[in-house]
């Protein structure tokens, strides 16, 4: 089954005060042993250790960069959007994370112990779940946050974004990207966990992004430019029955930005949302570029 509608194509991380391009220097990666940041998500070795960064330190033009310097938004189906920030001691550990949230305004939390866990003093937590390691990012990192206000119902949001000094612009170049992308399909009812082989094709700066969710019981997804595509047999889950209907800014968006040394993009992160009738799509993607 195909089908074909619009979504915004835009950039993540707008915040970010343009590209990190430049002649500035070429970054260098410390070799420093490990230290007591984030665990990389879903590696049971290692979850809640003190054995890995979320991104590497950077020195770039004579000025050493870690996650302070780094900004991070959401940008899902519910509408809420939410900008974090860390804090870092001068060590280069993480401390607590600054979070900006749309809805609820400006928020400080304090990490628990070695954890991937912030609390605020007004007693929400969020849990930050980075997915940098397993795609192999070193200048960017996407994810998922999970926000548990005191007394409510946790939410998911996803996230993307990195260094603001290593951003880069949209290639113009033919490049392609291998990463992945992890997320879910929901509805009313059930929610189905999604997690793929992600590709990124760009030619002249136009986009093309597929994500294989068919191992999940679900579609191949394609968004080119203006149109998403679903493909695939056998689909278990949450068929897109479609729509005929003018599309609106309420149905998708895509935000991808590009990270690398000097200039060069070398790895991209970004977030993905659809959403037809009482069905939602959101996913966050990343990944490096190929050789």
């Amino acid at each position: 089954m195909k089908k074909f509608l619009i979504l915004m194509s835009g950039f993540v991380l707008a915040a970010c005060g343009g590209s990190g391009g430049g002649d500035v220097g070429r970054p260098t990666v410390p070799q420093r042993p490990p230290n007591q940041n984030l665990p990389v998500h879903g590696d049971p070795a290692v979850e809640n250790k003190d054995v890995t960064t979320i991104l590497s330190e950077l020195t770039i033009g004579g000025h050493d960069y870690n996650l302070k310097n780094a900004l991070f938004n959401t940008d899902g189906a519910d509408g809420g959007a939410m900008e974090l920030t860390f804090d870092v001691d001068a060590d280069g550990i993480i401390t607590g994370v600054t979070v900006l949230d749309n809805k609820t305004g400006q928020t400080v939390a304090t990490r628990q112990k070695k954890t991937n866990v912030f609390v605020a003093s007004n007693g929400d937590k969020y849990e930050y779940n980075s997915l940098a390691g397993r795609a192999g990012l070193k200048y960017s990192d996407f994810g998922n946050i999970v926000k548990t206000p005191k007394g409510e119902n946790k939410s998911v949001h996803n996230f993307a974004g990195g260094y603001k000094i290593a951003r880069v612009d949209v290639p113009q170049t033919e490049m392609n990207f291998s990463g992945i992308a992890v997320g879910t399909v929901s509805n009313a009812d059930a929610s189905v966990s999604l997690d793929g082989d992600a590709v990124l094709a760009l030619a002249g700066g136009a986009e093309t992004l597929t994500m294989d969710f068919t191992d999940n019981g679900w579609y191949k997804v394609t968004v080119a430019g203006n149109n998403i595509t679903f493909s695939g047999d056998g689909v278990e889950n949450m068929n897109m029955a479609g729509g005929d209907g003018a599309f609106t800014d309420e149905n998708g968006k895509m935000n991808i930005g590009y990270y690398g040394n000097n200039g060069v993009a070398s790895e991209f992160v970004g977030t993905v949302w659809y959403r037809e009738n009482n069905t939602t799509m959101d996913v966050a993607v990343g990944g490096v570029a190929d050789k």
